[in-house]
C-alpha cells in the first residue's frame, strides 16, 4: 500500500507544475495588437463588453457626436489588459455606438507595453501613455486625450469635436 501511495504522489508531483502553468496562462488577459472594429475590441475581455453595456454617456457630449456634420477620425491606442484603458475605451465605444454618426470613423489600434508595436500603426503618433486618442479633422490632429479623461471621456472629445467649425 505504501508503494502505491508513493507512486501516486510521485505522479501527481510530477503533474503540478503542468496545472500551476496551465492555470497562469489562463489568468492573464490576453494583449492585442493590431488594428481591430469596436465590436473587436469588446470582444477582447469580458469587461470592456461588461463596463460598455452598463455605461451611460453624458447627454450634452453625445450630443455633439450626433450632430457632428463634418468628417472627422479618431484614433484610439490602447492596451487590453491597461486598467486606464479598460475603464476609458469601453466608455467610448458606448458613445460611438449610440452616436451612429457616418462622419466619425475610429481606428480601434491595439498596443504592447512599450507601445511601439505595432511599428507601422504608431509610428509618428507620439503614443507616450494608453489609452491615447487622438482626434483628427482635414488631415490633421486637433487634440488627444491621453490616459484619463479630465470629466469623462465622451465630455473631453466633445469638447475638442465642439472647435470644429464648417
Amino acid at each position: 500500500m505504501t508503494d502505491r501511495l508513493a507512486v501516486l504522489v510521485l505522479i501527481a508531483a510530477l503533474l503540478l507544475p503542468a496545472v500551476v502553468v496551465a492555470q497562469d496562462e489562463e489568468e492573464k488577459p490576453k494583449r492585442y495588437v493590431g488594428s481591430f472594429t469596436l465590436d473587436e475590441v469588446l470582444e477582447h475581455d469580458e469587461q470592456y463588453s461588461d463596463i460598455a453595456f452598463i455605461y451611460i454617456p453624458d447627454e450634452t457630449a453625445l450630443e455633439t457626436f450626433k450632430s457632428l456634420s463634418a468628417p472627422v477620425t479618431i484614433k484610439m491606442f490602447y492596451r487590453t489588459d491597461c486598467i486606464d484603458s479598460v475603464r476609458e475605451c469601453p466608455r467610448f465605444i458606448k458613445t460611438i455606438q449610440l452616436a451612429d454618426n457616418q462622419n466619425i470613423t475610429v481606428e480601434a489600434i491595439g498596443v504592447n507595453r512599450g507601445r511601439d508595436e505595432p511599428a507601422e500603426l504608431v509610428k509618428g503618433w507620439d503614443i507616450q501613455r494608453v489609452p491615447t486618442f487622438i482626434v483628427l479633422y482635414n488631415g490633421g490632429e486637433i487634440g488627444r486625450v491621453i490616459e484619463t479623461a479630465k470629466v469623462k471621456i465622451e465630455v473631453d472629445l466633445a469638447e475638442i469635436l465642439g472647435s470644429i467649425s464648417e
